[in-house]
């Protein structure tokens, strides 16, 4: 247990959104367009229904003077998310601050009231592991600093950036791409503690990947199956710029180049199908994708399966198929798919280059 009572409590908070069922992070950033820091969430989580629809919850935990976090939480949901739910725990609150929270559409609570809720679920108040660890909290912040200190700070932002993303589509495209460079960087390097830092870096990410994927998966979900592929292809594609803009700054250029071609007297060296916009990994991208929707009920816990063998890691322990189904409380089946799907994710994102530490869940 932390010495720290802010921390203690942004742990506690940490702790009961994993119960619950969420993939959680702790201590997130929110920036502005121009990378300055707004504001800071003490915990976010996301899960998904069966019908792969997205859940947000938010905790703040620290005591503000007045109705300040409680206004500052508001504007966060309101401004970044759709479905949410947001808490406000504090040492003791008072019936005005409780009843301001609730016409928001806040909850709030005292500390007493989460003792409460830690024992209806059978919380053991001395469980302090994976995300909700302070022994977790200080090796990430180690492997942030070697980051920094070799040359690798902005990655490390991408933690934070994900969460005020708006188009998963867009993120998992920067994620695949972030994924990659890393791994690349790992493979050359003999540097340990930047290696062990990136082994970190590169398991993070990839949970982040897996939420993004069910993001996308969520929203192609609604979408008849003769519709899916080519609505997925037009958002891939989009990115920053709508698919529309792209495909005409690439016909106007197809078109420069015919008229610069024919003026030369020369045949154009492409054809217009050359300048496709979708990444080469589309069509693996989009297999994936339909093999999550077709079995919703098995991919919603790949993420949190992936997060349980990255924090056993952390915490310098070998995961193995009955520690991470020890933590999840899946069936048999609900754990099989879903490795399933993670091994699925992984060789996607690797190929022939899958990381060391991956090496068992690859064959659980």
């Amino acid at each position: 247990m932390s010495k720290d009572p802010g921390l203690q409590l942004e742990l506690r908070a940490q702790r009961l959104a994993w119960k619950l069922g969420y993939f959680t992070r702790g201590r997130v950033k929110v920036y502005t367009a121009d990378q300055e820091t707004l504001t800071d969430i003490d915990v976010i989580g996301i899960r998904f229904d069966r019908t792969l629809n997205p859940e947000i919850v938010v905790f703040e935990t620290k005591h503000e003077n007045g109705y300040s976090s409680i206004l500052k939480l508001k504007g966060f949901l309101d401004y970044f998310f759709q479905t949410k739910s947001g808490y406000i725990i504090r040492s003791s609150i008072t019936s005005d601050v409780i009843q301001l929270a609730e016409q928001l559409g806040i909850r709030g609570m005292p500390i007493s009231r989460l003792s409460e809720i830690e024992k209806q679920l059978g919380i053991d108040e001395a469980e302090w592991k994976l995300g909700y660890s302070e022994v977790t909290a200080n090796r990430v912040e180690e492997f942030v600093k070697e980051l920094v200190k070799k040359d690798a700070a902005k990655s490390t932002y991408l933690r934070h950036y994900f969460w005020s993303g708006t188009d998963p589509f867009y993120r998992l495209k920067n994620l695949k791409e972030q994924i990659q460079m890393h791994t690349d960087r790992l493979h050359s390097s003999t540097d340990q503690p930047l290696r062990n830092a990136l082994s970190w870096l590169i398991s993070d990410i990839t949970c982040l990947f897996s939420v993004s994927l069910l993001e996308c998966a969520s929203i192609l979900f609604t979408l008849p199956e003769q519709q899916r592929q080519s609505y997925f292809s037009r958002r891939l594609i989009s990115g920053k710029l709508s698919h529309w803009e792209k495909e005409k700054l690439i016909d106007g250029f197809f078109e420069f180049l015919v008229k610069y071609e024919r003026e030369r007297k020369k045949r154009p060296a492409i054809n217009r199908k050359d300048l496709d916009l979708l990444p080469d990994y589309a069509e693996d991208l989009y297999g994936i994708l339909s093999r999550l929707i077709r079995k919703p009920e098995y991919s919603i816990n790949i993420s949190r399966l992936l997060d349980v063998h990255h924090f056993i890691r952390i915490n310098s322990a070998e995961p193995n198929s009955i520690a991470i189904r020890d933590e999840l409380l899946l069936t048999d089946e609900e754990f099989e798919y879903a490795a399933k799907f993670v091994r699925d994710i992984i060789s996607f994102l690797f190929g022939r280059n899958v990381p060391i530490f991956y090496d068992k869940l690859m064959k659980v």
